[in-house]
Parts: C-alpha cells; sequence; structure tokens
C-alpha cells in the first residue's frame, strides 16, 4: 500500500472533521485469535450502532501457517463486507514497558508485524484501497484494555471477547467517543 494511500485513510478516520464516514472495518490483528468489526456507518461524537463483529482463529502449527490462516479467515469478512477503509492495529515498542521488552525478545511484535503485512497485501489483492495502520497508543493512548472494555460495555451493556473488543474500540476511537 503506497505510503500516501494510508496517510488519506488516516487523516479521513482520525483527523479530518467529517461528521460521519461509511464502511469501515477495523482489525485488533493476533497470530492466535484477530478481532473484526464492520461499521457501516460511524458518526463523529456518537457510539457506533448497527455493527458486526467477531473474532478469527487459526488452528494449530507454525506461526506463519497461523498467519495465514488468520487472514484466510479475515478475507471472508472483508470480501462480504466490502469495506471503503480498513483500519489495523499495528504494533509498536513501548521504550519502558515489561511486556514489551518480552514480546520483543520471543518475536512477537515481529509475527504480529508480518501479519499485519499479510492483512494489508490481501486488502490490496482484493481492492481494498485505503487501509491504516495504527498503533494502539493512537486510538486508545495508555488505555489499558479493561478500561476500554468498560467503556465497551458502558456503550454497549455488554463484554466483547478478547481482540472483538480492541476492534470495536477502534471504532468508538475514530467516532472520538473513547478517551
Amino acid at each position: 500500500m503506497a505510503q500516501n494511500e494510508m496517510s488519506y485513510c488516516y487523516k479521513i478516520l482520525f483527523k479530518s472533521t467529517l461528521i460521519c464516514v461509511e464502511k469501515i472495518m477495523t482489525i485488533d490483528p493476533g497470530i492466535l485469535a484477530s478481532g473484526w468489526a464492520f461499521f457501516p456507518r460511524i458518526r463523529r461524537n456518537s457510539a457506533p450502532v448497527n455493527f458486526s463483529c467477531g473474532v478469527v482463529r487459526a488452528h494449530k502449527g507454525l506461526w506463519q501457517e497461523k498467519a495465514s490462516t488468520i487472514v484466510k479467515r479475515l478475507s471472508h469478512y472483508l470480501e462480504f463486507h466490502k469495506p471503503t477503509f480498513v483500519v489495523c492495529e499495528f504494533p509498536s515498542f513501548w521504550g519502558q514497558s515489561a511486556t514489551s521488552h518480552a514480546s520483543t525478545a520471543k518475536g512477537s511484535l515481529f509475527k504480529l508485524s508480518y501479519l499485519v503485512g499479510r492483512i494489508e497485501e490481501h486488502c490490496a489483492k482484493i481492492g481494498i484501497r485505503h487501509v491504516a495502520c495504527i498503533t494502539p497508543q493512537e486510538w486508545k493512548g495508555q488505555l489499558p484494555k479493561e478500561v476500554v472494555q468498560s467503556r465497551l460495555i458502558e456503550h454497549y451493556g455488554r463484554r466483547f471477547r478478547d481482540h472483538e473488543a480492541d476492534a470495536v474500540g477502534i471504532g468508538l476511537a475514530i467516532a472520538k467517543m473513547l478517551p
């Protein structure tokens, strides 16, 4: 994906003054499981409604095989919903975070980066031109998963599964309803 396309997508979804954006899919990737949410419409300053979301899981195997399974399973939802914009969380290295250091030492951040690249490649293959990769800090700042989950319960009255919660949370961030 061309850098100017990602910048365009990021600007439209997170920095513009548009009141409404349509057909957005958000993805919280993971090698074992990835969450997705599709929003037919997101209005600024209003919690998104009438969206679908879920989690896809990988089979046992090498991490590359797991990544392929995740992409294949996400492709079903990408091709069914035909989003105009895809927003995929991209891992980042948190300088002093013990979790980040441990993930880097195990190679988890690199595997996750590989998966995000595969997802982006698949989007391009099926004609989705507007893909934004955002870090957790860009959409939720320093909010821990538990706080994101509590905000989702506040807006929707229910808990979301791991990864699914972050995918829905990214939608709330686009609507300017998270922090």
